[in-house]
């Protein structure tokens, strides 16, 4: 993903990470605009030009359809950026995310994952320590080697979908649920 995407500048990152995908496209990747820190990568020039003071948030937080517009990719993006600006969290992949979102950039997906993230036990520090995550997904376990990219970034309705459903407010709170109750 590196080698093929290194001179295309729309694409952000590479991420290893997928949420199980169903689709009958003939590519091994999607995209979208919200990156994952779980098994990701990205280039330096990519990487240098991320504002990691977020100098813009106090505009962005007064402004609705910003925020709106930033929670397409999940509906935990805004508060997570609050949360952080508030120093309650301590993330650099959420200022990353915006940083993305302002620059109408994208992150690359494998439809199946290459990596899984067991981070949701007794020592996460940003997660809900459960041993069911509703980031569950399937690895490749393939030995494919070649793959399939498509060239040019695009959003495909059915995948996003899919692909926002974990951090959808109905999904969010059925497993913040389950945690508290320890189900």
């Amino acid at each position: 993903g590196l080698s093929a995407f290194e001179n295309n500048s729309k694409i952000f990152a590479v991420s290893g990470y997928s949420s199980p995908i169903k689709t009958d496209v003939d590519h091994d990747v999607y995209f979208t605009r919200r990156s994952s820190s779980w098994g990701w990568a990205t280039w330096s020039d990519r990487w240098d030009k991320i504002d990691w003071d977020v100098s813009d948030f106090d505009q962005f937080n007064r402004d609705s359809r910003q925020q709106k517009a930033f929670n397409q990719m999940g509906s935990d993006l805004t508060t997570m950026l609050r949360k952080q600006m508030d120093g309650k969290i301590n993330s650099w992949a959420i200022r990353w995310v915006y940083h993305q979102f302002k620059n109408d950039l994208y992150t690359v997906f494998p439809v199946m994952s290459k990596v899984s993230n067991n981070g949701f036990n007794a020592e996460a520090s940003n997660t809900y320590k459960n041993n069911e995550s509703r980031f569950a997904t399937r690895l490749d376990s393939s030995d494919k080697k070649k793959f399939n990219f498509s060239r040019s970034p695009y959003l495909d309705k059915n995948i996003i979908k899919q692909f926002v459903h974990p951090y959808s407010i109905k999904t969010r709170v059925i497993y913040k649920l389950k945690a508290l109750l320890h189900l």
